[in-house]
């Protein structure tokens, strides 16, 4: 989202929360806006709307992690999809190839393991998870 939306935004966390009979606080609204503001505001919108109908957590007033969860998932989640970009690697890009995958995490745990050569000429069998 941009700065220009943030009128908006507090406008849909206040309804929101009504929804659920919770006060909004104006530290409860930046809290929010920090947490969701990579999001585009319609994802936001579409996630609140989706705990709402949730059947087993939807019966209470979401936190702003529940929506980043809905929004991108748990860090196994974002790890798992992580770890199969780097199998999609090995066998596309190879050992002999450099590979940016964006994210230092990804990187800190390739070297650990060995570096990019050796994970490539790993059986996939051993690599683990």
């Amino acid at each position: 989202m941009n700065i220009n939306q943030k009128s908006d935004f507090y406008q849909l966390i206040g309804d929101a929360l009504g929804y659920w009979k919770q006060d909004v606080s104006e530290f409860s609204l930046n809290v929010w806006w920090h947490g969701c503001q990579t999001y585009e505001f319609e994802q936001v919108a579409q996630a609140l709307s989706d705990h709402a109908t949730d059947p087993d957590k939807g019966q209470f007033a979401p936190k702003v992690a529940d929506i980043v969860r809905i929004l991108g998932g748990t860090k196994t989640d974002r790890s798992l999809r992580e770890w199969g970009r780097v199998h999609d690697a090995m066998s596309t890009i190879g050992a002999y190839s450099d590979v940016d995958f964006g994210d230092g995490a990804t990187h800190a745990a390739i070297r650990v393991m060995g570096g990019w050569p050796k994970i490539c000429r790993t059986n996939v069998s051993e690599l683990g998870y």
